[in-house]
């Protein structure tokens, strides 16, 4: 994203004012949208950047970039930050972070409206304008589109939306057009009256230039660009020969733009004409890149095109910095789209067009700006010179965000092309966007076939087994990993993400010493992003212990270092973890708070499965405060986002048994349970297993005891430490309803001692009630 994307056009000086339609914007301030909708030409941004000075506004132009949910979102907030810079940093971290499926972006869009409009809310309501250039650059079908327009539904009745667009918008406002909540503007709102025309012939041309206005208009329909281009063609003959010079010009066959552009290209010298078709071929241009791009006296032919509308300033610097510097500060300039295709169409294209781009593009690299780099190199065709710069900033430009173009790119490559550098960064990008057969595919390119991998490969390569709930899949890929010293923050992560995958597969001792490994690795290197993942161990492992001290301090370490690291993805692992030790306090209502900031942040950047994890926590939350048909939606929301990436975490969401259960439907439970147990059962999940099984044999206490013991001491089997209490209770009432009320109380006892020890309310309210059970004179 540029610092330009986020400023109005500068006006041209010489423009005409033109206060009619500016009263006829503030009129519709009133409203919830304004649409001002015309071909090229017509002065749409250059009106709306007129409008949005007077008013407290926020601008936005988009492009074909933007049709991304994740890009588009992230411009969004940057240029609401201009006004409100105390917004909450949650939303703009959130989507600054990994990106989902496109499958997945309408569900995502809408979270990033609803948590926008919420932060909205909680500004002072005083009026604020929002524009969005150039919505036609988008992609209808996109998730961009869909967050405009919910945008349109969600914002406070403060808050305006403006939209310019070259073609009608793609999605409908007919609702809001019958409740008269839409200003609407087309290219007869926008075209220039008689008067107008007369002005700004007069402007260009002279004092004899109103003698040309009526002529002029007639023959333009006082079409802006086709008036102001006229001129600058008459401007080169001497005033006797105007008038025919304007008879010819709408003579001519073929589109009257193009001709117009071709007769003022034509007079301009050599100099003009050059840089001009350099900025065709680029986003923006600054006077050092003219000079880089062998363009001399830039800076005052800039000057001197902007005067007279042929190029646009852009106030503020080149593109946003990855690793490095950006720009120094100097003006930018751009071409407007209609002056861009006339360039074209005069065949005043540059030799070596692909060494021009090509140049640009080392110049942004050089500054920092990898990202317009990039998109010089896509059109440039260069493969080679793509392939070179994703080998040296493929990394950065994932980590900043830039996935999907990064996909596309490494996507391109031929054979002969893909290093293992770059298939390594397409996996990493595939891993990002929740394709996670993709990027196997990758990582196994880049070296993953071996039988060794280098602790970076390993851990990544892992880690998409261990989404997918596979944890001795993952342990199987991680251990093929080595540490090097050389790479201290790739071997942190390695031993973190281990001991993890032990902690999922019930292995509490060996998760231990990786954990305690781990964090000695990353405090040596002071790697934000490995100390997250080794607070995490740790902090499972206290929980373990039942050392809550521990607990909390792990995770508010965890949480700091996600923090100054923007590592949204450990953020919501750290809330839903929290909020399920909270659950385990008998806290609901703080364990639910931590919970919807995981699945507000989960929602935000697409990732499926720590999305569908919060929502099972959320709903053990409301289970617990009784909850109960809240409690299901979230666990059939979760188990629905959990099968549909092929997760086997959703044997979590399929603990649906204890909703079915508190709800008196045994049957239902009862299968819930099992099939749960069973996916845990194959994926060597032991947390999941232990919470199942303790599950299945309370709900089949009362007709086979002797099955649910059976159940009940497999549980207790595989439970980890914060499993206990429950596999201890499911015994006790294994006892009780086979009569044995000595063993139900024994077993009540010690359940009630684990849940004491673990600081578990929740599992010590349960032993309470099997005691009473047992001794009724309890």
């Amino acid at each position: 994203m540029t610092t330009a994307k986020l400023l109005p056009p500068a006006v041209p000086p010489s423009l005409v004012a033109r206060p009619a339609l500016m009263a006829r914007l503030d009129d519709g301030l009133s409203r919830r949208l304004t649409t001002v909708v015309a071909g090229a030409g017509f002065g749409k941004s250059t009106l709306l950047s007129a409008w949005i000075q007077q008013h407290r506004g926020a601008w936005y132009t988009l492009d074909s970039a933007d049709s991304d949910l994740n890009t588009f979102a992230r411009g969004m907030l940057a240029s609401l930050r201009r006004l409100m810079p105390d917004m909450s940093t949650d939303l703009d971290a959130a989507v600054s972070a990994a990106q989902g499926p496109e499958a997945d972006a309408p569900a995502r869009a809408d979270a990033v409206a609803a948590s926008l409009a919420e932060v909205l809310h909680d500004q002072p309501a005083a009026p604020l304008l929002i524009v969005l250039d150039d919505l036609h650059e988008l992609s209808p079908e996109t998730g961009a589109v869909r967050l405009i327009e919910a945008l349109c539904r969600q914002t406070p009745a403060w808050v305006h939306i403006a939209v310019t667009s070259r073609a009608p918008l793609p999605f409908g406002i007919q609702r809001w057009r019958g409740r008269g909540e839409v200003l609407e503007m087309d290219s007869t709102a926008l075209a220039f009256t008689s008067s107008e025309t007369a002005q700004i012939a007069q402007l260009v041309l002279g004092g004899d230039g109103r003698a040309l206005a009526e002529a002029l208009h007639r023959r333009t329909g006082g079409w802006p660009a086709a008036v102001r281009l006229a001129c600058e063609a008459l401007r080169h003959r001497s005033p006797p020969e105007r008038a025919a010079a304007l008879a010819e010009l709408t003579d001519r066959a073929g589109p009257l733009t193009a001709y117009l552009l071709e007769e003022v290209l034509s007079a301009e010298p050599e100099p003009v004409r050059a840089l001009l078709s350099r900025m065709a071929l680029l986003e923006q241009v600054s006077p050092t890149l003219c000079a880089h791009l062998g363009v001399p006296d830039a800076a005052r032919i800039l000057s001197d095109l902007q005067r007279r509308g042929l190029v646009l300033a852009r106030s503020g610097g080149g593109g946003r910095s990855v690793g490095g510097a950006s720009g120094s500060g100097e003006p930018w300039y751009e071409l407007n789209a209609l002056v861009r295709d006339g360039v074209a169409a005069a065949a005043v294209a540059p030799d070596g067009e692909s060494q021009v781009v090509e140049q640009a593009a080392e110049w942004f690299a050089a500054r920092g700006d990898v990202p317009r780099a990039l998109r010089c190199l896509m059109r440039s065709g260069s493969d080679a010179a793509i392939a070179a710069l994703l080998s040296a900033r493929g990394s950065d430009l994932v980590a900043a965000g830039e996935v999907r173009p990064v996909a596309s790119a490494a996507e391109r490559l031929p054979a002969d092309l893909r290093t293992a550098d770059i298939e390594l960064v397409e996996g990493e990008a595939r891993l990002v966007l929740g394709e996670w057969d993709q990027a196997l595919e990758r990582f196994q390119a880049a070296g993953g076939d071996s039988a060794s991998l280098d602790p970076g490969l390993a851990w990544r390569m892992g880690l998409i087994h261990h989404l997918r709930g596979d944890g001795r899949g993952a342990l199987s890929v991680y251990q093929r990993g080595a540490g090097d010293p050389a790479r201290p923050r790739d071997t942190a992560l390695l031993l973190a993400w281990t001991a993890a995958a032990h902690w999922l597969c019930g292995q509490v001792s060996e998760c231990r010493e990786l954990a305690g490994a781990a964090l000695e690795t990353a405090a040596d290197c002071r790697d934000d992003d490995a100390l997250v993942a080794a607070h995490t161990a740790l902090a499972m492992l206290a929980a373990h212990d039942g050392d809550r001290r521990a607990n909390r301090r792990h995770y508010q370490l965890a949480l700091e270092a996600a923090t100054r690291s923007g590592n949204v993805i450990q953020r919501i692992r750290i809330h839903s973890n929290r909020g399920s030790h909270s659950l385990e306090e008998g806290r609901y209502d703080e364990a639910e708070e931590q919970l919807e900031i995981a699945i507000r942040l989960a929602e935000l950047t697409g990732h499926p499965v720590l999305h569908g994890l919060a929502l099972a926590n959320r709903a053990d939350a409301r289970l617990g405060a009784a909850r109960l048909e809240e409690a299901t939606a979230d666990l059939r929301a979760a188990r629905a986002i959990l099968e549909r990436v092929g997760s086997s975490l959703v044997v979590y969401p399929l603990r649906l048994g204890d909703a079915y259960a508190l709800r008196g439907e045994l049957a239902l439970a009862r299968a819930a349970y099992e099939d749960a147990a069973a996916l845990a059962e194959q994926s060597g999940d032991h947390q999941g297993l232990a919470a199942t099984l303790a599950g299945l044999a309370r709900v089949i206490a009362v007709d086979d005891p002797a099955a649910a013991q059976r159940l009940a001491e497999r549980a207790l089997d595989v439970a980890l430490g914060v499993q206990r209490p429950a596999a201890l209770l499911a015994l006790g009432w294994a006892a009780v309803m086979a009569g044995d009320l000595v063993e139900g109380l024994h077993r009540a006892e010690s359940a009630a001692a684990e849940a004491r020890a673990r600081w578990d309310r929740a599992a010590l309210a349960q032993s309470l009630e099997l005691q009473a059970a047992a001794d009724p004179k309890q």
